[in-house]
């Protein structure tokens, strides 16, 4: 593998995390929003998905303006003047195809990945979107949910066999306990990597430090999914979720997400 991508663009290198559901990468958005030089976007497209103009599901609350998936390819492709770098951290659950790619997919991008076992994933996902259909909050079926509301790794896999295969860019994957088990090693290979500026504050952050999140996720209904990552201030081990309790159907599913996340793991840093 090739020590940088970033040698064919910008010197400000701009990079994308490409992620799923419940992969630990709010706490690595954290780890990379503690450089002040670094412009953080915090998920455009999987807030498009939700709350833009032509998203994807009927949510009761009035669009989000500005937040089409072109406007959004728009405002990541614009310079940002004073940053030496731009991060994002996003889910492709709008950008599932060829055309998607070509029409949606900003220029002048470094594409990485992190991905987690399905088998702690899924579960994890799972139960969070049950407790919110028990407190009533959450009005849709909780399997299918966690199956196509960012869940699903499928989309995933697929965005990284463009960006190796037809983009031609090297692989560059973190595997979600790779990063608790060793953060400092994994931190300055993904830096290296991608041109970003290490810090020794990637790996204790201060808390709650959102002030890039646009306002439309903050609110606590949203809140919610990412308050214990946003409250965090480094890389913990915690007790990994079990599959007690799971459908068997979320079970089958899960063994068939593995066959994505196996043949990810390859290419990991």
């Amino acid at each position: 593998m090739a020590s940088t991508v970033t040698d064919n663009l910008n010197s400000s290198p701009k990079v994308i995390l490409w992620i799923h559901a419940r992969t630990r990468s709010t706490v690595f958005e954290m780890s990379v929003a503690s450089v002040p030089t670094i412009k953080v976007f915090h998920e455009p497209f999987i807030g498009g998905h939700w709350f833009g103009e032509d998203r994807n599901y009927d949510f009761p609350v009035p669009p989000v303006p500005g937040y089409t998936r072109a406007e959004i390819r728009s405002m990541l492709e614009a310079e940002y003047p004073g940053y030496e770098a731009v991060f994002v951290k996003d889910c492709p659950a709008s950008i599932t195809s060829k055309s998607d790619y070509d029409k949606y997919l900003p220029r002048g991008y470094i594409h990485t990945f992190m991905i987690r076992d399905p088998m702690q994933s899924i579960p994890s996902y799972y139960k969070l979107l049950k407790a919110d259909q028990d407190a009533g909050r959450f009005p849709y079926d909780v399997i299918e949910a966690t199956m196509t509301m960012g869940g699903d790794l499928k989309p995933v896999y697929d965005l990284f066999q463009h960006v190796k295969d037809d983009l031609g860019q090297p692989p560059i994957l973190i595997e979600s306990n790779d990063l608790i088990d060793s953060p400092k090693e994994v931190m300055q290979k993904y830096c290296k990597l991608t041109g970003l500026p290490f810090r020794d504050s990637m790996l204790k952050w201060e808390p709650e430090n959102i002030s890039s999140w646009p306002e439309y996720l903050k609110p606590p209904a949203v809140m919610r999914y990412y308050q214990s990552a946003v409250n965090s201030s480094s890389f913990e081990k915690r007790k990994p979720p079990t599959t007690d309790d799971i459908p068997d159907e979320l079970l089958k599913y899960i063994e068939q997400l593995r066959v994505y996340y196996y043949e990810m793991t390859k290419y990991k840093i």
